[in-house]
């Protein structure tokens, strides 16, 4: 019954718009930092969630109590874990159902490198590679089947991206962030989009470069892998599965979160533009040497300002700070919601969740409009296959979707209805046995008072004991990641 009252606080969350709620999806459930949720497109009904520690964990979504570690690299000796490393990035082939390959970017310890050499701190390098499902248990992913793709120094603990997604061509697109290198040096890899064929191998590579990149072939010595540039962090990416259209989420620095469509050669501004200024180490740029963000919000608003209001919504909900870290999103393609489809819905790591409509044939940015705000931070936004999205909570562990607002309010007195009927039920029970073997007439009526306040004393312990669970996971997970 305790499981039916979580459910009625986490189910019915009520913090959003006029219009949409959330809740968690899987409430016996809860992830050590879950940083992605995808679904392989192989019709075994299930989800891999990663873990930022180290762990790709699996479950079946009939079975989601029963999560197992398909893999866990953070065992490893030379595994890195910071606040913004770890494992950062999965994806699976798009012929996974055949060749069973899956693909992770993740963080290592380069003892090769020194700090006062290499200037680096930490020295790190982001590993891309490909693993393959062990062919006797299609949960567990075989370690010793690793095939390095990619390693790409990193210089500090912050931006190092991590998206993984293959396009429609089917070549792999790799979200890399600028490692505090500046995002316009078209000579490495940092603040890049790259794209690569992980299908063929050449020039001693793991990967091909395709033919039709932006800089094959050129004589300035830039690397040919990279598909779009001056970016800061592209922390999380996505294709439309209609349009093939490419979001990306590019965090800030002091003021700006922004919003791109990413395309082949466009350079997107970093480390000359955050957001649409210029910033305050280039204040004479000029703005139209680069592509613009599809929208760009800021970290503070003013109460008064009406632009805010028109592009973000006008709600009590968002109130200082606005966002710290843009999270990106997925345009939905699902049918759980039919006034949301087409429109690209997106997060900040704040929790609030805007829908952002976009005319695909100018290209150009229509309105947004905002749709909840979670009870915690949201460190992904995860596809299913159906198209339906889900949100990963980064701190308190659980996967949240949306829920219209009346759904979750009727389930909600429902499950309030349930736990009440079970507390009445108990305080009949233990009342009934304190009168067993009683000979003398019994006044039922007599019996009703202290029937409902026992009733009210064990929902009410049964609340406290909810609350407490909360408090003590959100403490310990605080502690946790300070100490980490």
């Amino acid at each position: 019954m305790t499981s039916m009252v979580f459910a009625a606080f986490y189910f019915g969350y009520i913090g959003g718009s006029a219009k949409y709620a959330q809740g968690v999806v899987y409430p016996n459930t809860g992830f050590d930092f879950p940083i992605n949720y995808i679904e392989p497109n192989d019709d075994t009904n299930r989800v891999f969630i990663l873990e930022q520690k180290g762990k790709v964990m699996v479950f079946d979504k009939n079975d989601a109590g029963n999560s197992k570690a398909a893999l866990d690299l953070g065992k490893r000796s030379n595994f890195h874990y910071d606040w913004e490393g770890g494992l950062l990035g999965i994806t699976f082939s798009p012929q996974f159902s055949i060749d069973k390959y899956v693909y992770i970017f993740y963080t290592v310890n380069d003892t090769s490198r020194h700090k006062s050499v290499d200037n680096c701190d930490p020295c790190v390098n982001s590993t891309i590679s490909r693993f393959t499902i062990d062919r006797s248990d299609s949960n567990k992913i075989n370690e010793s089947s690793e095939l390095k793709i990619l390693k790409i120094p990193q210089f500090r603990s912050w931006h190092r991206g991590g998206q993984l997604n293959f396009g429609p061509d089917g070549n792999l697109f790799i979200n890399v962030g600028d490692s505090l290198q500046g995002g316009d040096d078209l000579t490495d890899f940092y603040g890049k989009i790259l794209r690569v064929d992980v299908n063929t191998q050449s020039n001693g590579l793991n990967y091909s470069i395709p033919l039709d990149n932006p800089f094959v072939g050129n004589l300035e010595g830039y690397r040919e892998e990279i598909y779009a540039y001056g970016l800061r962090n592209p922390w999380r990416g996505s294709f439309d599965t209609l349009t093939s259209t490419f979001w990306v989420g590019d965090v800030g620095l002091d003021s700006w979160e922004e919003i791109n469509v990413v395309e082949s050669g466009k350079n997107y501004g970093w480390p000359y533009v955050e957001g649409i200024e210029c910033t305050q180490n280039h204040l004479d740029c000029n703005m139209n040497n680069y592509t613009g963000p599809v929208l760009a919000y800021p970290h503070q608003r003013n109460s008064s300002d009406t632009f805010l209001d028109k592009i973000l919504g006008n709600s009590d909900e968002i109130n200082d700070p606005i966002g710290t870290a843009i999270i990106g999103g997925f345009v939905y393609r699902g049918s759980d919601f039919p006034d949301l489809v087409g429109k690209y819905i997106f997060a900040d790591y704040t929790g609030i969740v805007w829908a952002l409509s976009y005319d695909f044939i100018s290209k150009s940015f229509q309105s947004t409009e905002f749709l909840t705000r979670f009870p915690e931070t949201i460190s992904s936004i995860g596809e299913g296959t159906d198209g339906e999205l889900f949100f990963t909570g980064h701190i308190l562990g659980y996967i949240y979707r949306l829920r219209y607002l009346a759904d979750a309010i009727v389930t909600f007195l429902l499950l309030v209805f349930i736990a009440l009927s079970g507390s009445i039920l108990i305080s009949t029970i233990w009342i009934g046995f304190k009168l067993k073997g009683r000979v003398e007439p019994i006044n039922y009526k007599t019996l009703i008072k202290p029937i409902l306040k026992r009733s009210l004393i064990i929902f009410v312990i049964i609340l406290i004991l909810i609350g407490l669970s909360f408090l003590l996971r959100l403490i310990f997970y605080s502690i946790y990641q300070r100490e980490s």
